[in-house]
């Protein structure tokens, strides 16, 4: 963990941020800021009155399921000063999270001790992991090893219960206990990762239930049922929040299943070095590819120690396949959940048919890319485990620190940090823009945007938009100033705006 936490504040250059300051501004950074300023001015992240003016806002229209996020973002948020410290100290933490979790999962699977240090601290440091404070609740990547813990029991076929005879009720038994934990986990954590889980315990459950019995298949089926409720609850609460509320522009958040196509990985994009490479020989190869074909919008680099392991595992299934060369247990698993992974996560491949014949909603498959990491790094994790049967422990700690090494520089480059001091500078700019436009206006005041979709009346025109000279009086008049003074009665000034 301290490791991963080291990398990580040096990648994000950290000893220069300002507490008070998110740690990024700009592009999604945005959402993830007013939601925040939501939780830490009103509590929770449904409804603000200091935004979408008249009416306020109404974070229902959006459904946010990251619940197991924002719930450490609330708890952090009341021992922490400050609307923007509580995302943002998540979000460091995220680094040693990530490296606890990746630690436990590869010695779950009886790697050794320096090899759960590479995987923890290389998995927590994948390329471009620091850049990811606008997609906050994504950047947790902690969740990945315990989404993969559960897919890997599965594959196991061992029992996610405790057993009988223990003299600890079954329910309340240790690995019951640490089950729940991680169904919960992952159902609360978003739909990717969600419906990443949900694809890869499918299919274990499947393969299990053909070389096992039955109670494999209804065992994975279990679980993924566990996950399919924990997300339907937030989503749940969410479509009876924004009942009956009168939506006059484009909802957002909607997908078609052409971007499913636009936001998938290809197989270069995993192996090439990532665009934000400290040599700028590297880079610069990156960038030349990306310029000369379709760039992928996100970065799904696996590194150059994550890529050895992929390499790996793809001969071990390529080996077994075409020579009949039998590999471990353990091997096979790996090989088969990454190459699903991969068809899922590439252009044309299976996320494309997801889209088509499901929902076209789960868009950006590329962010399987963590998943193919994982085992990828497990499988490094392996070969490691090996060398200290045969060559000792101080040899494999020895390879395990060289990985650690070369793995963090590869993965890592602290110039392309946040420039905290210009960040320092804006918001300084903005809470005196704030507090000028309140001493102005007065703490009651409402500022429409003037970008935002204008309500519908028929009687307006012949197309029913309702021009903006007839809007402002309709929002000034005096029923719907009062509605928003009394909403407003305490609270600070409100300057609109649409949800992102």
């Amino acid at each position: 963990m301290l490791v991963a936490f080291a990398v990580g504040a040096w990648s994000l250059r950290l000893w220069e941020w300002n507490p008070q300051n998110p740690i990024a501004l700009g592009w999604d950074h945005t959402q993830i800021s007013m939601q925040l300023k939501d939780i830490h001015d009103h509590g929770w992240y449904w409804s603000n009155p200091d935004l979408g003016f008249p009416f306020g806002q109404n974070g229902s229209l959006f459904p946010e399921l990251n619940v197991v996020h924002m719930l450490v973002i609330k708890a952090l948020d009341l021992v922490l000063p400050g609307t923007f410290a509580a995302g943002s100290v998540y979000f460091v933490l995220s680094f040693p999270l990530t490296g606890a979790t990746g630690y436990l999962l590869a010695r779950s699977q009886h790697l050794s001790r320096p090899a759960g240090l590479v995987v923890g601290v290389l998995f927590a440091n994948a390329p471009g992991h620091a850049e990811r404070f606008g997609h906050l609740y994504l950047a947790q990547y902690w969740v990945v090893p315990v989404a993969m813990w559960l897919v890997l029991e599965v594959a196991r076929g061992r029992a996610l219960l405790t057993p009988a005879g223990t003299g600890t009720p079954r329910w309340r038994g240790g690995r019951t206990l640490v089950t729940v934990a991680a169904v919960l986990v992952v159902g609360l954590s978003g739909v990717y990762y969600v419906a990443f889980t949900l694809v890869l315990l499918l299919v274990a459950a499947v393969a299990r239930r053909v070389v096992g019995s039955p109670v494999d298949l209804f065992r994975g089926l279990a679980v993924m049922a566990g996950i399919v409720v924990g997300i339907a609850l937030p989503l749940a609460a969410s479509r009876l929040g924004a009942h009956g509320v009168l939506v006059t522009g484009r909802v957002p958040a909607q997908r078609n299943p052409a971007e499913s196509e636009l936001f998938a990985g290809k197989l270069m994009d995993l192996v090439l070095p990532w665009p934000g490479h400290r040599v700028p020989g590297l880079e610069y190869l990156t960038f030349a590819y990306r310029t000369a074909t379709r760039a992928t919008v996100e970065t799904s680099a696996l590194g150059v120690v994550g890529t050895a392991g992929m390499v790996g595992l793809a001969l071990i299934g390529l080996f077994a396949l075409l020579a009949g060369r039998r590999a471990s247990a353990e091997h096979s698993r790996w090989s088969g959940l990454m190459l699903v992974a991969f068809l899922f996560y590439t252009v044309g491949g299976l996320g494309s048919f997801v889209a088509v014949f499901a929902t076209p909603q789960v868009r950006t498959w590329s962010r399987m890319s963590l998943f193919v990491l994982v085992l990828a790094l497990l499988a490094v994790g392996s070969w490691l485990t090996r060398l200290q049967r045969r060559r000792g422990v101080l040899t494999a700690g020895l390879v395990a620190g060289l990985l650690v090494v070369v793995g963090s520089l590869d993965q890592t480059n602290p110039a392309l940090a946040a420039d905290h001091r210009a960040i320092d500078r804006e918001m300084a700019g903005l809470r005196a823009y704030t507090s000028s436009l309140e001493q102005t206006l007065g703490p009651a005041a409402g500022l429409p945007d003037p970008r935002a979709a204008l309500p519908r009346d028929a009687r307006a025109g012949a197309d029913g938009g309702l021009r903006p000279a007839q809007a402002l009086p309709r929002l000034a008049r005096p029923e719907v100033q009062r509605r928003r003074h009394a909403r407003h009665r305490g609270e600070h000034l409100a300057v609109g705006g649409r949800h992102p």
